[in-house]
């Protein structure tokens, strides 16, 4: 029979205010903007943190994009693993891959935007437009053209060969 942890759904805005809290907290900690108190650092954040929670689309993405992320650790941690146990010396081929892991992150976030805002789907290929912004559809039709598809793809090339080249 299977643990059932639904239970554990109920708590998501809690978590939402806790990861919100904790991730500004550190920042204001470490970059100094405010000075060195800890009691401004931390009301700093818990402002924040509640801004955060009283817009449930906002901390609907957020709890999306911490999943995804989630999941995405995990695999990156794995593939290291796997390649500590592959490569007599490992530190040369982590270098790109932060290049990599960095571009997958991005490409999370993009999707949990798409999943998370209904509206934004519109400006996805094959999906319906109606409703949406005429400039912003102009513009999905101008990146999805061929050339500009093809000028993209010339330009990743491209980069990756001088990447390849220099290196």
């Amino acid at each position: 029979m299977a643990l059932d942890v639904s239970w554990v759904a109920q708590g998501v805005p809690i978590y939402a205010f806790l990861l919100v809290f904790g991730i500004f907290y550190a920042i204001m900690a470490k970059v100094n903007i405010v000075g060195e108190s800890k009691a401004i650092n931390g009301f700093i954040a818990l402002i924040f943190a509640v801004i955060f929670l009283s817009f449930s689309t906002v901390r609907e993405y957020m709890v999306n994009v911490t999943v995804w992320f989630a999941v995405l650790l995990t695999g990156a941690f794995l593939f290291m693993l796997l390649i500590m146990f592959i490569i007599k010396d490992p530190a040369k081929f982590f270098k790109p891959l932060c290049i990599i892991f960095i571009i997958l992150l991005a490409l999370v976030m993009i999707m949990a935007i798409f999943y998370t805002f209904p509206g934004a789907r519109a400006y996805l290929p094959g999906e319906s437009e109606s409703g949406a912004n005429e400039t912003l559809i102009n513009i999905k039709h101008f990146i999805l053209r061929d050339s500009t598809l093809s000028g993209i793809l010339l330009v990743i090339v491209a980069a990756i060969a001088i990447f390849v080249v220099t290196r």
